[in-house]
Formats: structure tokens, C-alpha cells, sequence
């Protein structure tokens, strides 16, 4: 997986492409830190570049809406379609996370 971080005032976007797995666990968890630390008013995960997630992958969503919304972030992804869509539908992550 491949990520890509921006910053147009207020928002601070991370655009990842590729399959998301356990093997990103460890990088993310450092990624949500540095955002902590920046303490932006709003993080987008941008997620039309993924091709797939596995249930880690959707862990690492709920510990960085868990994370973020404790620092006071808001935190929405954007983007997702076909199968990523299809995954994150399923597993109801629009009922804990906001999904534009």
C-alpha cells in the first residue's frame, strides 16, 4: 500500500492506493500519531485508490475514528468503491464512521 499525505488549510488528507492489510497495521498506528500531534480540525482518508481491505485494515479505520475523535479531529473517509465499498458496507462502518 501506498500513502499520500496533503494539507489545504483546516484538512489534512491521506490518500492510500493499493490493498490494505495487517502488513500496514504498524505504519498507519505511527501515520495517526503524527496526525495526533498535528492536531488538524479534519482528517479525510481518501480511499478511491484501494483495491482491497482485509478486517485489519478495517480495524486500523475504527482505531483512527476511535483515536481522532478523542483529539478532538473530525474524521470522514471519502472515496471508496467496488469491493472496498461493498466491504465497508457490510461491515457497517457508516454507523461508526462518516463515509462521504
Amino acid at each position: 500500500m501506498q500513502r499520500a499525505t496533503s494539507h489545504d488549510g483546516s484538512l489534512t488528507r491521506v490518500e492510500f492506493s493499493g490493498v490494505w492489510t495487517m502488513d500496514e497495521f504498524e505504519p498507519n498506528k505511527a501515520m495517526l500519531a503524527q496526525l495526533e500531534a498535528a492536531a488538524p480540525k479534519q482528517v479525510e482518508f481518501d480511499m478511491s485508490q484501494v483495491t482491497a481491505i482485509d478486517s485489519a485494515g478495517i480495524g486500523m479505520l475504527i482505531l483512527a475514528n476511535d483515536r481522532l475523535t478523542k483529539a478532538k479531529i473530525d474524521f470522514r473517509l471519502v472515496g471508496a468503491t467496488g469491493t472496498v465499498a461493498r466491504i465497508l458496507e457490510v461491515a457497517k462502518i457508516r454507523e461508526i464512521i462518516t463515509i462521504v
